[in-house]
């Protein structure tokens, strides 16, 4: 049945051929629908993006509103474009756009459907049928005058539909497509039945404006009959009216003519007076006369002052009479051209010796009306003009020869840097080339035979321009002859009467001379400073620069902390050279032992030159004091090799002292270079050619260190040694995921000790191996013993960088393994520092990708702490990171560590690894960590470290925290609400700390300026100021901050009880204002 309606449709739809009267009035139609529809189109796309978002992903939801939104812009673009230019393309070029736009909707809403796939929420799915079912049914009046392009708009979402609906599971799926199937029939039915109505309409329409046409015309036709009766008779009216009225024209205009030339006449009296009067008026002295006669035709009244009234006469005998020079002003020759025609107006001044009078002069030829040439003259009194312009040349004269008297450069500069006036000075300078061109800025000039070549040319004039103030720059420019000149040029500005910027007066000095003087004076005195502070004779420091440079290293090292070392060197034997050789020898000897031990020092280390053969060394950066063992014997080695001095080969040993600093009681630097002068002298009593450390408790720290080292030793082999077990888990499921081993000496005097006692002592030592190694075996013994009892969890074990790097670790651990068969090696975990893993990348990657083939898991301890964290990262197949506890144990009360915690999280995240967090001690660390989406955690607050023997009972006992088991991971835009909170809670501690007497750092009680304050009224009002309770928190912040301000008031008045009372309920409002927060999550 569909199929028939749609074939019958089609087909009587094609009936009516494009390019024919009714399928031009469809198509007429459909696009006078096209503006309606766009914006239906514009509503619904806006209205289902609202509707679906927590449906539909965004980026999907996006994507499907931009293509609608491009139909949208594409019908409406179509439809003005048939407006516009609607018979530039034929009628069927119309018809497939519209249907073409059509089914670009029809695609469109065919992905609408696609949505109700992607959600399982039936009230999203509904509304999507709705919109749908809706779409379709508009489409009938909107589309149906053609119904290609209804079945283009309908057909696809109808469809798309039916083929989504047809796939879901559920009893009224069948019911639900039956419906759409006969609903979709009756909308093509109801489409097909209005399309067949609209064609009749357009039909009978057709039909009756044919009938009115043809009605139109015949009555057309009599008015036009009519209408040439009536000319007819009009025109023989005409003919008589035309004689009667010519007649009594003739007389008409005889009377005009004769009343236009009394006008004319009236017009041009009234002219000549009028321009009588207005040259009369000009303070000025007009005068015509006749070019052919000379003869004066006309004066003004002010020529007639000057002249007296001479028309009629000749203007020669005027201008002789008035000791002028009638030869050149009364010349015509100038005033007209070759075929005595005028040549236009000719401007001249004139000088009257006897009156001292000055005259411009301005000359015209004109052709009057009855072809006489007259010359009219108009001469203008410009002596003060005159007057005025000789005293200002004279002032200019006057001050250029002040300028020209100035020994330095001075040059006037416009904005544009043209030189408007310079002094003589400033025309034999590099600075100029050619006075009478214009000068520009070197940075602008391509004419400057002498451009300055200094890379960082500073502009004085763009500093005056932006300043408006005077500047002083250094600019420096070569001459011909090659040489370089230095100039200091200063700046100034020149302002008009309306206080802006016109140029500028540029002051130049040549301070080349004064400049290599200041350079000299510099040379002799770092020559001064260097004989005052160096050995003359070896030009090492001399006691003097020690000393500074001894006091200076001291303060860096109390600062950064760290330790120094003075070494004071005496030579062995020096003296016999002296004596043999003589002091020539000696000091040649002397400077090439300096040399030679400079030269096995450090960047950053000091020798020095006391005198005679005694040298001193401040040896920095080093950690530990053994650490300048390898430096000392260096020196002694250098000290020791022969010295050949020509034919002489010398030779001689070195006694050090050794002292450091700091120590345990102050000390200056004299006393650190007395210390090692004694230290020196013991090292020559007990032997000599050797370093000898001043202080006896430096030997005691030793010796106790080696000690300690055997006592580790003894007590591995004697079972003082045991594993403790801290479990891992998931804070939200409650799931055990192992556990961690971690070693405990059981001291016989100093009783359980912990691995920062005694592990750092012998990392650098084979042993760390050793006890790794033990540690490994007990653990898998453990583990063996676990699995055997029907417990499934993991054990980790921290691996040390010592025991990794082993080239035989890989072999080492196989064996291991061997030992305990019964063990899945998925159930181990090595752990290593990220510092050690770094220490050699390669080989540890190399490794990890071993183990990870066995089945060991590898997992990152302490990660974030290493300064490589991010660039290695994806280097180490690691598949667990230990998120050190440093950030995990501050981040509630430190913002900076949550940001850290956060981008290692982040990090994790990105590079598909599990993050376990160390050292969770509260329940707030745990659900801020859940917050955060971490969690795997493990802690005191979970379990601290015990026995094996004690797992059983805890894992009996052991329940997540229930508020860990309801906390959800909250979205990445509500983090910075969390940050917010860690910055109340870091301010409300700072104003503990205050009260407390610790010092911090600046307070801001005004709760406004707080960073929690910003936050609340900046991004918290715009996310969350419509929500419940966000008023609330904006008053307690205030309370907060009110109490804290009446506490700080009162801190050196009240006494404790009243203080800690008062911080208790600070605390108080702080927990109500953070549960609020975690409200609007």
């Amino acid at each position: 049945m569909l199929r028939s309606l749609i074939t019958s449709g089609v087909a009587r739809d094609r009936a009516d051929r494009p390019g024919t009267g009714l399928f031009t009035e469809q198509i007429k139609l459909i696009y006078a629908n096209a503006l309606p529809s766009t914006l239906a189109i514009l509503t619904v796309t806006i209205l289902a993006w609202i509707g679906l978002d927590e449906a539909v992903p965004d980026s999907l939801l996006n994507q499907w509103a931009g293509y609608m939104l491009f139909v949208a812009t594409t019908r409406m673009a179509l439809y003005i474009y048939y407006t516009n230019h609607y018979q530039r393309y034929r009628i069927k070029v119309w018809a497939s756009l519209i249907v073409g736009s059509a089914f670009l909707a029809g695609i469109g809403w065919a992905g609408v459907s696609l949505f109700a796939e992607i959600t399982e929420d039936p009230a999203y799915r509904i509304v999507i049928v709705m919109i749908v079912l809706g779409i379709m049914a508009a489409t009938v009046p909107v589309l149906s005058a053609v119904l290609m392009a209804f079945f283009a708009a309908s057909l696809p979402p109808a469809i798309s539909l039916l083929l989504i609906i047809s796939q879901w599971h559920g009893s009224g799926t069948l019911l639900l497509l039956t419906a759409l199937v006969v609903y979709t029939i009756l909308v093509i039915y109801a489409a097909i039945n209005t399309n067949r109505i609209l064609l009749q309409t357009l039909s009978l329409q057709r039909d009756n404006q044919k009938l009115i046409k043809n009605l139109n015309v015949e009555i057309a036709d009599r008015n036009r009959a009519q209408d040439l009766l009536e000319v007819h008779k009009r025109d023989l009216e005409m003919i008589v009216d035309e004689r009667t009225s010519q007649l009594t024209d003739m007389n008409t205009e005889l009377e005009k003519e004769i009343a236009v030339r009394l006008q004319s006449e009236n017009q041009l009296r009234d002219s000549h007076d009028r321009f009588t009067a207005v040259l009369n008026t000009l303070d000025a002295s007009v005068y015509v006369s006749d070019m052919g006669n000379h003869e004066v035709l006309f004066m003004n009244q002010n020529a007639i002052a000057r002249w007296g009234d001479r028309v009629g006469d000749s203007c020669w005998k005027m201008m002789q009479d008035n000791r002028g020079k009638p030869c050149d002003f009364c010349t015509n020759h100038h005033l007209l051209n070759k075929d005595g025609q005028p040549t236009g107006i000719h401007a001249w001044e004139r000088y009257i010796n006897e009156s001292n009078e000055w005259l411009d002069c301005r000359d015209q030829a004109i052709q009057w009306p009855d072809g006489r040439l007259v010359r009219m003259e108009i001469a203008t009194d410009i002596t003060e003009r005159v007057m005025a312009q000789q005293r200002i040349l004279a002032e200019h004269q006057f001050l250029q020869s002040i300028i020209d008297g100035v020994a330095d450069p001075i040059m006037v500069v416009d904005r544009e840097y043209n030189i408007k006036l310079m002094n003589k000075a400033a025309e034999h300078t590099p600075l100029v080339t050619d006075t009478k061109s214009l000068f520009k800025c070197y940075q602008v000039s391509h004419e400057r035979d002498i451009p300055c070549n200094n890379e960082d040319y500073v502009c004085p004039l763009d500093i005056v321009l932006s300043t408006r103030k005077p500047v002083t720059v250094i600019h420096r420019h070569k001459t011909a002859d090659g040489s370089e000149r230095l100039f200091e040029v200063v700046g100034s500005p020149l302002f008009d009467e309306r206080q802006r910027i016109s140029g500028m007066v540029q002051a130049s000095r040549d301070i080349t001379a004064h400049i290599h003087t200041q350079q000299e004076l510099q040379e002799k005195k770092t020559r001064l400073e260097h004989v005052a502070y160096h050995d003359s004779l070896t030009s090492l420091p001399n006691r003097t620069l020690l000393a500074d440079r001894l006091n200076q290293t001291m303060s860096q090292v109390t600062r950064r902390g760290g330790q120094l070392a003075v070494a004071y060197l005496d030579l062995d034997g020096f003296k016999e050279i002296n004596d043999s050789y003589g002091h020539d020898t000696g000091d040649l000897f002397l400077v090439a032992l300096a040399h030679r031990v400079k030269g096995i020092l450090r960047d950053g280390d000091t020798i020095a030159r006391l005198g005679g053969d005694e040298f001193v060394a401040v040896l920095v950066d080093l950690q530990h004091s053994n650490d300048s063992i390898p430096l000392l014997e260096r020196m002694l080695s250098a000290a020791a090799q022969p010295i050949h001095l020509g034919k002489l080969t010398l030779q001689v040993s070195a006694s050090i002292g050794v002292t450091f600093y700091p120590q345990s009681e102050e000390v200056d630097a004299d006393q650190l270079l007395r210390q090692a002068d004694q230290a020196m002298y013991n090292a020559k009593v007990t032997g000599k050619s050797r370093y000898h450390f001043f202080e006896a408790d430096k030997y005691r720290g030793l010796r106790g260190h080696h000690e300690t080292v055997t006592r580790i030793r003894e007590g591995l082999g004697t079972h003082e040694f045991l594993l403790h077990y801290q479990p891992k888990v998931n804070m939200r499921s409650g799931e055990i995921l192992g556990v961690e081993a971690l070693i405990r000496w059981q001291h016989p005097r100093r009783g359980l000790l912990q691995p920062r006692e005694f592990l750092p002592l012998i990392e650098n030592e084979e042993l760390a191996v050793t006890l790794d190694k033990w540690v490994l075996d007990r653990a898998l013994e453990q583990l063996e013993q676990w699995q055997a009892d029907g417990l499934d969890f993991s054990v980790s074990v921290n691996i040390g960088a010592r025991f990794l790097q082993k080239s035989d670790f890989v072999s080492q651990l196989r064996e291991l393994l061997q030992a305990h068969p019964r063990i899945d090696p998925g159930h181990l975990v090595l752990e290593v520092l990220e510092s050690s893993a770094l220490e050699d990348l390669a080989q540890v990657s190399e490794v990890i990708t071993t183990c990870n083939e066995m089945g060991i898991v590898f997992a990152l301890d302490d990660f974030g702490t290493g300064y490589s964290s991010l660039t290695y990262l994806k280097l180490l197949p690691a598949g667990l990171l230990k998120v050190d506890q440093s950030f995990v144990r501050d981040m509630l009360d430190d913002p900076e560590d949550l940001a850290i915690l956060e981008g290692v999280l982040g990090l994790a995240t990105a590079f598909r690894r599990v993050a376990i967090a160390e050292g969770v001690e509260t329940i707030e660390h745990g659900r801020l960590l859940l917050q955060l989406g971490c969690e795997q955690a493990q802690g005191f607050v979970i379990a601290e470290p015990m026995p094996a023997s004690a797992l059983d009972s805890w894992m009996t006992s052991w329940q997540p925290d229930p508020c860990w088991v309801r906390q959800e991971t909250v979205r990445r835009e509500d983090i910075p609400l969390l940050f917010a909170g860690v910055e109340h809670r870091a301010w409300v501690r700072q104003v503990e700390h205050y009260l407390l007497g610790n010092t911090v750092s600046e307070l801001k009680l005004d709760a406004e300026e707080c960073r929690f304050g910003k936050w609340l009224s900046e991004f918290g009002e715009m996310r969350y100021g419509n929500k419940p309770g966000f008023k609330q928190i904006g008053v307690l912040h205030n309370q907060v901050h009110d109490l804290a301000a009446r506490l700080c008031d009162t801190n050196h008045t009240s006494n404790q009880q009243t203080q800690q009372q008062g911080l208790q309920k600070l605390k108080e409002l702080r927990e109500r204002l953070l549960h609020e927060l975690d409200m609007l999550i």
